[in-house]
């Protein structure tokens, strides 16, 4: 399984990179992930390597992760999207590119479990 974070946020990223590691482990699935601090830097490998899931901050300098979002779509409409946010009002926004889900910071371990455990389910589901 690959997994993308896009966060510009070192503190948020090593947070989230090891509730997925964690999470992960536990159920055995052999995973890659990817962490990009700018949504230009994840674009840079785009499309050449695909992901199964990516997480994307929101407000990022730069390109939004709803930009990002956008160019995903352009070519993979399988791609789990779940953004990342520490404002409510992007949600609607999601929408318009298909995010499977919206975390609000800080992160709640149980609402993030909860995530993955849905998302693991379709991915496996599509497989």
């Amino acid at each position: 399984m690959n997994i993308a974070i896009i966060e510009d946020s070192g503190q948020e990223l090593s947070l989230l990179e090891r509730c997925l590691q964690s999470y992960l482990s536990s159920r055995q699935v052999y995973r890659v992930i990817d962490t990009y601090t700018s949504g230009e830097a994840f674009l840079e490998n785009w499309p050449s390597k695909s992901y199964d899931l990516v997480f994307l901050d929101i407000l990022m300098e730069g390109i939004s992760g709803i930009e990002v979002a956008r160019k995903i779509r352009e070519t993979d409409s399988e791609c789990l999207l779940i953004f990342i946010s520490s404002s409510k009002e992007y949600a609607l926004q999601g929408f318009e590119v298909r995010a499977f889900d919206y975390l609000l910071k800080p992160l709640n371990p149980d609402r993030m479990r909860a995530v993955l455990e849905k998302a693991f389910q379709e991915i496996s589901e599509e497989r």
